[in-house]
């Protein structure tokens, strides 16, 4: 794959000959103009990239579609990087490190690797890192290490395998992973060490941790102050190296692993303060083998609360342990080997998944606010469900503990014309169902619909010649096109006007007077136009000449425009009444010498448009709007 990969570079290299020959580097924000002035088309980079010092701004650096070597950012002034959105290969390292001002990472969404080396280190003000969704594999090893303020980690729900190792550490505010569930291959070890996790999941594909040439660690959950439970490995069988759990002062449970079979090294469970339980280790019939006959390979050490280790008796009836153990210094249940009844074990009994009843596997047409329901499982005391546009990919819930319901309710409409992903763990409380399949349903596609004049209203008569026309929002619509006729069907006034998202249109001249006149607003977004939208008429009046309606004021107290006030010499007016744009009543002017002064419950309105309704004294009625400015 690298060497086919590696060719292709090359021939783009040849092909863009606007950029320089091997390695660019950065060293300040002058450098970065200076070669955007030298090579304004340059998109392949035959080197190394490397940005460092003085750099601040790298918004002009969308053009880069490939680097031959590594992608180095260190030590710069960068808040933001975010300007990768078309790097689509870098074949070495990526590597983004001790940038003291950095507070997001976003924009790599064509990236389809992680090169050698994905490595974000030492970043002390970065909150977010995302913008991955597209990359499926590291070559070598994912680190993120000392990002002491990262708090959420999105975007590699397509991540298939990571071909060394993964780590996560010394992020203590760190509360949000994604799924990882499409790893289906990690050849070295896994480790969370001194993160802000509550909960460990997202790894239900991954059966087998090592197998590579790393001879010590397999999975390293360590540290972590605010861990509760480690839900998350629910196929995995076998960890190749060792199995760690220690100074996780907070868990509580370790369900997750109910799926392990064998540990080929050592396995250390180890100061743990509330943890209570070994359920989740019933199924563990083997650790280590041949020369580790002299050597401690089961250690449950300094767990205060630990009383039950039953979960180790199959484990130790059937002599799987080649080594020594130590248990020692947990409560009563689990002070020793010996404490532990090994005499008349059961068979490990899993708890079984479930299936979708409504809708069903398969399904098509689904409505977009229908419920999520499943078979209920005897055993079980609760399931968590995760719901995805895409394999694995839990966009629209992740991993949410339901309780022991056999419904979910999903907070907001599901998405039209979209196939939806649904997997559904049971868990009981010694153990998780493990390897549930997901299933998948479609949702039925919605027609985009019309929409209706709210002003001027079907069919309505004396509207004023310089009125404004709204509408109705319409779901799914990216924007609206009106057309305007005096004759139906004709456009002499507005012909297919977009109008963009707004549903409002202001006309730049007043209307015919005394005519009826023929509208229509037809919806659109990327896909479809509305279809079979009705025209609506209404009826103009004749201009009020002799009214002056001001189209601003600017009550900031200089003694100009202070107020807004009508004009009416010839005393026509009724009343007047004062909207916000949401339609709320915030002044009615009985005596129109008063005029409006901005103020509503004595607090002065924002910088806004709002409008007025004037009805005559001769019943006829004049809307329109005005702007309060500064």
């Amino acid at each position: 794959m690298k060497t086919t990969l590696f060719f292709c570079l090359l021939f783009t290299t040849c092909l863009y000959s606007q950029c320089p020959d091997g390695d660019v580097t950065f060293n300040s924000q002058g450098d970065v103009e200076q070669f955007l002035s030298n090579y304004p088309d340059c998109n392949s980079i035959s080197g190394d990239f490397i940005i460092t010092g003085s750099v601040n701004n790298l918004a002009s650096l969308n053009n880069i579609r490939s680097i031959e070597g590594s992608l180095i950012i260190n030590n710069t002034q960068l808040v933001t990087i975010s300007n990768f959105n078309n790097l689509n290969a870098v074949l070495n390292n990526i590597e983004i490190s001790d940038n003291a001002r950095l507070t997001e990472i976003i924009g790599f969404n064509r990236l389809l690797d992680l090169s050698f080396l994905f490595s974000v280190e030492n970043n002390p003000r970065l909150v977010i890192l995302d913008g991955f969704n597209r990359a499926t594999d590291v070559f070598g090893n994912f680190i993120l290490n000392g990002n002491t303020a990262l708090e959420t980690i999105s975007g590699f729900t397509r991540l298939a395998a990571i071909h060394n190792a993964m780590a996560i550490n010394d992020s203590p505010v760190l509360n949000s992973i994604p799924s990882f569930n499409n790893i289906i291959l990690m050849n070295w070890f896994i480790q969370f060490y001194n993160t802000g996790l509550s909960e460990i999941t997202g790894f239900d594909n991954l059966t087998t941790i090592g197998g590579g040439i790393n001879p010590t660690l397999g999975l390293n959950i360590s540290n972590n102050q605010n861990l509760i439970t480690i839900s998350g490995f629910n196929c995995l069988e076998r960890i190749a190296f060792d199995l760690l759990i220690q100074d996780n002062p907070l868990l509580e449970s370790i369900i997750g692993l109910s799926n392990l079979e064998l540990v080929d090294q050592i396995v250390t469970i180890r100061n743990n303060d509330a943890l209570s339980s070994l359920n989740g280790l019933q199924n563990l019939t083997t650790i280590a083998s041949t020369g580790y006959e002299t050597i401690v390979v089961l250690e449950v050490l300094n767990n205060p609360q630990l009383s039950d280790c039953n979960a180790l008796c199959q484990l130790l009836s059937s002599n799987g342990v080649t080594g020594l153990t130590n248990i020692s210094n947990n409560l009563a249940g689990c002070e020793s080997e010996a404490e532990i009844e090994t005499s008349n074990c059961t068979a490990f009994q899993g708890i079984s998944c479930t299936s979708l009843t409504q809708p069903l596997a398969g399904d098509i047409d689904v409505d977009l606010n229908t419920d999520i329901t499943w078979n209920a499982i005897p055993a079980a005391t609760g399931y968590l469900i995760s719901i995805g546009t895409s394999p694995e990919g839990a966009q629209i819930a992740y991993n949410v503990d339901v309780g022991n319901v056999t419904t979910y309710n999903l907070p907001n409409a599901l998405p039209e014309d979209s196939t939806i992903f649904v997997k559904i763990k049971p868990y009981s409380n010694n153990v998780q169902a493990t390897c549930c399949i997901e299933e998948s349903f479609s949702t039925v596609n919605i027609p985009l619909g019309c929409t209706h004049l709210l002003q001027p209203r079907n069919n309505t008569t004396n509207v004023p010649v310089n009125t404004i026309f709204s509408w109705e929002s319409v779901f799914g619509a990216a924007g609206y096109k009106i057309s305007i006729g005096t004759t139906p069907g004709a456009t002499d006034i507005a012909n297919q006007i977009d109008v963009t998202d707004k549903t409002t249109y202001t006309l730049t001249e007043n209307l015919p007077e005394n005519t009826m006149i023929f509208v229509t607003v037809v919806p659109y977004n990327d896909t479809e136009n509305s279809m079979g939208c009705i025209e609506e008429s209404f009826t103009t009046t004749a201009n009020v000449e002799s009214l002056t309606v001001p189209k601003f004021f600017t009550p900031n107290n200089d003694g100009q425009n202070d107020t807004w006030f009508i004009n009416d010499p010839l005393n026509e007016i009724e009343v007047v009444s004062i909207y916000n744009r949401y339609g709320k009543l915030l002044k009615t002017l009985n005596q129109i010498q008063q005029g409006w002064n901005g103020l509503f419950n004595n607090e002065l309105m924002p910088v806004n448009d709002y409008w007025y309704i004037i009805k005559l004294k001769n019943g006829k009625q004049m809307n329109g709007h005005f702007t309060l400015k500064r």
